[in-house]
Parts: structure tokens; sequence; C-alpha cells
């Protein structure tokens, strides 16, 4: 069984929740019922948890219980694209606070939160390698945007572009282990 997470945002009539859609059927179950802004939906790795950003703050529903889990996050907000790390105990974000933006990973079991990007004025749009033990994200310099990768502690952050990318983040992949490389 194949099912979608959707994020609504508040139309004009209301609305605003986080629901899965069952591809077979089209079945829709709502996991939200109180109406605000939502959006950036993310499953855990192990499929029992959606996360997504809830009028700039940072929420969770579980699929086996009722109601959501706002984290009381210290940041101005926070945004997309929301990273689960693979053993689903944190999840990685953009936080803005400070006239800045930083990389930051949540703590699900005590809600701690950890700026990960402290020594970048600019840093966003982090996306978790296929090792899961890095990331990838962008940080501006101040004239360009380039490709940075750290673990996900924090440390050994380095510069892996020397030239501009784009203002959009990184997609990671595995490559494959035989043919040519793309």
């Amino acid at each position: 069984m194949v099912s979608v997470a959707l994020g609504e945002a508040l139309p004009p009539a209301g609305g605003g929740q986080i629901l899965t859609v069952r591809i077979a059927s089209g079945a829709v179950n709502h996991l939200t019922t109180v109406k605000a802004h939502r959006v950036a939906p993310a499953w855990s790795h192990s499929g029992t948890a959606i996360a997504y950003v809830r009028d700039g703050g940072l929420c969770y529903v579980r699929l086996d219980a009722e109601g959501e889990v706002s984290l009381p996050v210290v940041l101005d907000s926070v945004s997309g694209p929301l990273r689960w790390t693979p053993d689903n105990s944190s999840i990685v974000l953009t936080g803005y606070s400070a006239g800045r933006s930083d990389i930051c990973r949540v703590s699900l079991v005590d809600s701690s939160l950890a700026v990960l990007t402290r020594f970048h004025r600019w840093a966003r749009e982090a996306a978790l390698l296929p090792d899961g033990r890095r990331l990838a994200y962008l940080a501006y310099n101040g004239m360009t945007y380039q490709l940075h990768i750290m673990d996900l502690d924090g440390f050994d952050s380095r510069r892996v572009t020397s030239f501009t990318v784009e203002e959009f983040g990184p997609v990671a992949r595995s490559l494959p282990t035989t043919g040519r490389m793309p």
C-alpha cells in the first residue's frame, strides 16, 4: 500500500491540514483537525510519522496516535525541506533567527536544538547523504551560494564547490555500483 502525504496551506475558505492519500483507492485520511498553515511534510524513514512546518514552527504527527506534537524550537521560524535522521530520532531543517539562517537538528527525544552551521551567516537547503551520517547544504558567502558537506554533529564542514551554485538545494542519492557514472 502506497500513501502520499500532503500539506495544505490555508486557502481563503479555510483548511490547512496534513493528510495522506492512498494511491490505489484515493482514500483520504486527515491526520490533523485544527486549521493552520501546514507545509513541507516529510515521512519518517520508518513510515510511522510525518513532520511538517506549522505556522513557522516544527510539528509532527504519528500515524498510530491522535493529535499533532508541536516541538518547542527556539527560532523565529523554520522551513523545509525537512529531513529525518536515519534512526528517526531527529529532524534536520533550516532555522531563521537573529537575521541569519542555519541548518539545525531538532531531537524528538528531548526537543533539544543543535545549530550545525554557526560559522555561516546564511546556510539552507540541507539534504542527508545516502550514508545517513553527513549532510549537504548551501551556504552564501556574501556573493554566491556554494555547496558544503558536514557530519550530523556539525563537525568536519568543508566546501565542495568552488563555483556558484543555484539558490535551490542539493538532492543526494547513491551512485550505481556498476556501469558508467552519470
